[in-house]
Parts: C-alpha cells; sequence; structure tokens
C-alpha cells in the first residue's frame, strides 16, 4: 500500500470542548502560573485531538506552541492497545575523548552547557524502532539519533546520549503510526528548563561504560575501569567557570549533586564577603577549623563525599570565625573517612583548594589537633 506524503494533520475538536478544558483547569489551578491563555487553549486543543492529559506530563509549551512528551506517546501507544515496540541497535560509534596534557577529559562551555570534547565522527548513537498494531501488521519502522551536541541536557554522558537516540525513535514511530502531527519536545534537544507545562524531557541518568571508553559524568566523575577521568583543572587550563549566580557549578568546581549551597547546610557570614568567596576557585588553602555539626555522607551515581560545616580557628586562607563546609573529593576515600569520623566540637587542620561554590573548601590533607574529640 503507497503512503501518502502529506504531513499528519491533527483532528478537528469543537470549541466548546476546548472552553471547557480551559475552564475546569483554570477553576481547579492545575494550569501554570506562567502558562498565558493562549497557551492553554492550544495545548486543551491538543490533548483533546489526541486523547492526552494536559495535566499529567503528556505535553508541554515551547515558545508558544504545544509539543508532545515522551510519557504521552506511550500512554497513546497503549491506549490504542498497540501490539508491542520493538527497539534495536542500528549504528553507534562510541565517544573517542579529547585529554589534555594530564590525561583529564577535556570539556567545552558554551553558555550554562558543559560537554566533553570528543573526535569529529564519535560519540553518535542510531537507534531503530518498530512499531506493530496488531500481530498481522507489517510495522511502521522509525530512526532516532544522538549526539553530544543535541541531547538538550545541561552536562550530557554517553549514557544520555544513547538514552535520548532510543527516546527519539520510540517518539517517532509512535507519531508515524498514529499520525500525531505534533513533533515531541525530546526531538529538539532543549534544556528541561525552557519547558513551560507539565512534560519535560527526562534528566539525566546514571553513568554508564561503553567499551570501557571513559565515562563523564558531569565533571568530576569518579574513575571508572581506569580510565582518564577529569579532576582539579591544571593551571593555566581554559576551561571556565560558570557566569556570576549560576547554579551550577563548573568543571572547575565540582560539587556533588545535593551539595549544601550558600543557604542550605553552609549560610554565608553577614558582614564582609568571606575570603572563600572572593578567592579564585583552585586556589590552595590552609588552617584550623572548629567542626560545628555532625559530618554527612552524600552519594549520588558519580559516588560518594563526605562533608561537614565548620568554622575558622586560624584561618590561614579565611578570616577568624568564618563558616565554611569541608568536604572530600569524589575518589578521595581516605580523607572522606577522616571527616566522617569527626565529632561535633573537634578542632582539625586541614588543606585543600577553594571552589567557585561560596564557603565550600575542598580537603586534601586532614589532621584532628584534639584526638579526644575524633573518633
Amino acid at each position: 500500500m503507497a503512503v501518502s506524503g502529506k504531513e499528519p494533520q491533527a483532528p478537528t475538536v469543537p470549541e466548546a470542548q476546548v472552553r471547557e478544558l480551559v475552564s475546569r483547569g483554570t477553576r481547579l489551578a492545575l494550569w501554570p502560573k506562567d502558562m498565558t491563555l493562549e497557551e492553554q487553549r492550544r495545548l486543551a486543543y491538543a490533548a483533546l485531538a489526541y486523547g492526552l492529559d494536559p495535566f499529567l506530563g503528556d505535553l508541554t509549551v515551547l515558545g508558544g506552541k504545544p509539543y508532545v512528551c515522551s510519557g504521552g506517546l506511550r500512554r497513546l501507544a497503549e491506549d490504542r492497545q498497540t501490539h508491542g515496540i520493538h527497539l534495536g541497535l542500528h549504528e553507534e560509534v562510541a565517544p573517542e575523548y579529547l585529554l589534555d596534557a594530564q590525561g583529564r577529559i577535556q570539556w567545552v562551555q558554551e553558555g550554562l552547557v558543559y560537554r566533553p570534547r570528543v573526535q569529529p565522527g564519535t560519540g553518535q548513537s542510531c537507534w531503530k524502532a518498530e512499531l506493530k498494531k496488531s500481530p498481522t501488521c507489517g510495522g511502521f519502522v522509525e530512526f532516532g539519533e544522538a549526539s553530544f551536541d543535541d541531547v538538550g541536557l545541561k552536562r550530557p554522558t554517553w549514557k544520555d546520549v544513547r538514552a535520548m537516540a532510543r527516546t527519539r525513535a520510540v517518539n517517532r514511530v509512535i507519531r508515524l503510526a498514529y499520525a500525531v502531527a505534533m513533533t515531541s519536545v525530546e526531538e529538539l534537544g532543549i534544556f528541561p528548563a525552557e519547558a513551560i507545562g507539565f512534560g519535560v524531557p527526562p534528566s539525566g541518568s546514571p553513568v554508564e561504560g561503553a567499551g570501557g571508553s571513559p565515562v563523564p559524568s558531569g565533571p568530576p566523575v569518579e574513575e571508572a575501569g581506569g580510565s582518564p577521568v577529569p579532576s582539579d583543572p591544571p593551571k593555566g587550563s581554559t576551561r571556565r567557570r560558570a557566569p556570576s549566580g549560576s547554579p551550577c557549578a563548573p568543571p572547575d568546581s565540582p560539587a556533588p549533586s545535593g551539595s549544601p549551597g550558600g543557604s542550605a547546610g553552609c549560610p554565608a557570614p553577614s558582614g564582609s564577603s568571606s575570603r572563600a568567596v572572593a578567592g579564585r576557585s583552585g586556589t590552595p588553602f590552609t588552617g584550623t577549623f572548629a567542626v560545628s555539626a555532625a559530618p554527612e555522607e552524600r552519594s549520588d551515581p558519580r559516588g560518594k563525599t563526605a562533608r561537614v560545616q565548620a568554622y575558622a580557628v586560624n584561618g590561614g586562607t579565611l578570616g577568624e570565625g568564618e563558616r565554611c563546609v569541608l568536604w572530600s573529593r569524589l575518589g578521595d576515600h581516605a580523607v572522606r573517612g577522616q571527616i566522617l569520623a569527626l565529632k561535633k566540637g573537634a578542632r582539625v587542620t586541614a588543606g585543600g583548594t577553594l571552589t567557585a561554590r561560596a564557603g565550600h573548601l575542598a580537603v586534601t590533607e586532614l589532621a584532628a589537633e584534639d584526638a579526644e574529640t575524633a573518633v
């Protein structure tokens, strides 16, 4: 059977139904506050046309236009009683990372986005998806491809690239099979923060290696399989810090996800600005500190760190009484164990480097001055 080359058209929806859905969402306060009335109408029209729910993450709005999300397309396929979707790898070139003189992965900053530098023609993944509406259906076939440049995440990993390629393949084959005229938001390569509404692209996944190659998971990452990983930037490195006020830590100041900021866990001191804030990221520090709270351990897919709140007693780099957070870098298990062994009130001498996060000191050497105050 010949396939028409015309683009699918959205079904016609009565205006009364659109007004009713918009009114119900407004009455129950289900619409996002930053969504205009026209965007609500367009989202309601698209939802009614394809049997989707605008309040459950099936749709989103970008630039005033509605886009369908992966969850909405999968729900649509389930409602239509799809016989099955077969997904397989079509073609893939594992990334070959470019390393600096010290054997660490180079990262490139573009605005608020950080991506690893790879050899041209590598770090690309293409997956094939086949959908059958019934056991006797010949099947619909589509492909999804992705690379580090178009994943749409702030710090993409190789697993993110492969996951996005699979998602795009599934989205496209469902759109093809059921004549969905809207583009899926995952195909645009945007950031989740840019979407207005309930449905946003999936966030980054934990690290996964491929072919024994190094796996960056948002700088820095813990060493995997003996491969080189990013760490502190060498002197003279061209890596740039994030713009002032940026909520994300740049590659040269890695604080694992969930680490406390200036207002959480370690509030910035009142009065004059902290020297830790004024100091350049990567500047060595040393001094004596008094532990002001029990230490805690943090973990994420990249590894574990330990941190403890303290204030400077004989600051050296910091001023007397300035508050800070002492924390261990990923992979530094010895320092992590020392920090976790501290008790509130203990005095320690510590050395390491300043980070771009206000009041955060990455410890590389630590010793308790009073043995009785440390376990």
